[in-house]
């Protein structure tokens, strides 16, 4: 939808419920204001008015002691897998090289 004049008034004179979400990620450290001060103004204008911080929501998340644990079990296990598939391709590649050190002799 295009916005204009006549668009922005209709909203602006409207009951509608607005939610205001800033999505993830962003920096950790501070949250991002501009969506709580457009909400504050607007609820002071009078309108319902809800912000959600969704990437705040996400380091809370993803710092959460059972993501952590799930994080490092997962880790773990694509080790395992890795080593696993690095056994093999070290078995092959001595395999290769004493094929080719028999093929030599001959």
């Amino acid at each position: 939808m295009l916005l204009t004049y006549d668009n922005i008034f209709c909203v602006m004179n409207s009951n509608y419920k607005i939610l205001l979400i800033f999505p993830p990620p962003a920096s950790p450290v501070s949250p991002y204001l501009s969506c709580p001060l457009l909400a504050g103004q607007l609820k002071a204008a009078g309108y319902n008015v809800q912000s959600l911080d969704l990437s705040l929501e996400f380091f809370y998340y993803i710092l959460n002691s059972k993501f952590l644990e799930y994080s490092y079990n997962l880790a773990l296990k694509k080790l395992d897998n890795l080593k696993i598939k690095l056994s093999y391709l070290i078995q092959k590649i001595i395999m290769i090289l004493l094929n080719i050190n028999i093929l030599k002799k001959n």
